[in-house]
C-alpha cells in the first residue's frame, strides 16, 4: 500500500541524464523519482547503475546570487556574491581544487 503524498507536494520522474555519486562505488547513481517537500527543499531516490545501492538524498537550496526574475513571495534566501561563494567553498579542500562532485553531469 502506498503512502499518499499531501497535497502541497508534487512527485515526479527525472531523466536520466541527472545523477549523483554512489556513495559506495563512485559510479552514477540516478535520481529516480523526487518530491518536493518545500519551496526550497526536495527528496530524492536514486540509484546506482554499477553495484546497485538505492537511497535517498535531500537538496535544498541555501543561498542566491542573482534575486529571481519571477520572485516567490514564500522563498527568502540569503543573497551571496559570486566570487565571495566561490572562493568559501573551495577553500574547505586541502589543495584548493574541487573534489569528486556529488553531481554528475550528463555527459
Amino acid at each position: 500500500m502506498s503512502t499518499p503524498v499531501p497535497a502541497n507536494t508534487t512527485t515526479r520522474q527525472l531523466p536520466l541524464g541527472v545523477a549523483l555519486t554512489c556513495p559506495h562505488c563512485g559510479s552514477r547513481a540516478h535520481i529516480r523519482t523526487s518530491k518536493l517537500v518545500t519551496e526550497i527543499y526536495r527528496d530524492a531516490w536514486a540509484l546506482c547503475t554499477c553495484c546497485g545501492f538505492k537511497g535517498r538524498a535531500h537538496v535544498a537550496w541555501d543561498a542566491e546570487v542573482n534575486p529571481s526574475l519571477m520572485p516567490n513571495a514564500r522563498v527568502s534566501l540569503p543573497r551571496i556574491e559570486y566570487r565571495e561563494a566561490i572562493e568559501q567553498f573551495f577553500a574547505d579542500t586541502q589543495d584548493g581544487k574541487p573534489q569528486q562532485d556529488l553531481f554528475l553531469s550528463s555527459g
